[in-house]
């Protein structure tokens, strides 16, 4: 190559290899900084932390939903951070809500790892423990007759609160109280799946930014490459005398 020929690539890449180290200036900070977080994220704690910020949420929204509860009239029984709530009055403790049923004069509340039963002005009366009774989870619970059914498995059973026995007992004619997701002037969309570490693993490949987000990655990736190569090039270049 003549010598006036390499002058001009040496200009032509050490203008545009100034440029490129501006352009990827930017994605260079954020995959540095997402990765040294990444590599210290046991130590940070933020794979068991979960940001609510609405912004950084964005992308994610198809993966949060709102609570769910059962409606009672004008108002709404949900659970939340543990908590059995009527509307935003915190009754007890409830892990999670999953089934609901109204009695003549008390209610019914599967929270999973327990059972409450409630009065008629929500105060609580009960708790048992699921365990005494099955071994398997209860998938539906209704009122019927005198006395509260529950579906577990396949079969039906009379829960005696006298005897504390579950019963054989015909399917009821009555449907289960279905959970419904609350109105959102109650309850905000709650982030419990997506932690700092997913946000930042995302932010770190592109993902975070959607389908361009990875392309730009990738471009930024390309352009360290040619700021690697031209840097080499005008180095030795500059070395030879040229």
């Amino acid at each position: 190559m003549k010598t006036s020929t390499r002058r001009q690539l040496r200009f032509w890449l050490h203008k545009w290899h100034r440029r490129a180290g501006l352009l990827a200036a930017l994605i260079v900070i954020l995959v540095t900084l997402t990765g040294l977080l990444l590599n210290h994220i046991a130590a940070t704690g933020l794979d068991r932390l979960y940001p609510q910020n609405s912004l950084i949420l964005t992308p994610y929204q198809q993966a949060l939903s709102r609570p769910l509860g059962v409606a009672l009239g004008e108002h709404w029984l949900w659970s939340r951070d543990g908590q059995l709530q009527l509307d935003q009055q915190i009754l007890t403790d409830c892990r999670q809500l999953q089934g609901y049923a109204r009695g003549r004069d008390s209610q019914f509340v599967d929270c999973s790892s327990q059972w409450l039963l409630l009065d008629s002005n929500n105060q609580l009366l009960e708790v048992l423990e699921p365990s005494l009774f099955s071994e398997e989870p209860v998938t539906a619970v209704v009122w019927q007759g005198d006395a509260y059914q529950l579906q577990i498995g396949q079969d039906w059973f009379a829960l005696d609160l006298l005897s504390y026995q579950l019963t054989a007992a015909a399917a009821p004619a009555a449907s289960a109280e279905p959970l419904q997701v609350l109105p959102p002037q109650l309850a905000s969309a709650r982030n419990e799946s997506i932690s700092w570490q997913r946000v930042l693993l995302d932010l770190h490949s592109g993902r975070w930014f959607g389908t361009w987000g990875v392309w730009l990655v990738d471009v930024a990736a390309l352009i360290l490459l040619f700021l690697a190569l031209s840097g080499a090039w005008i180095w030795f270049s500059r070395k030879r005398g040229f």
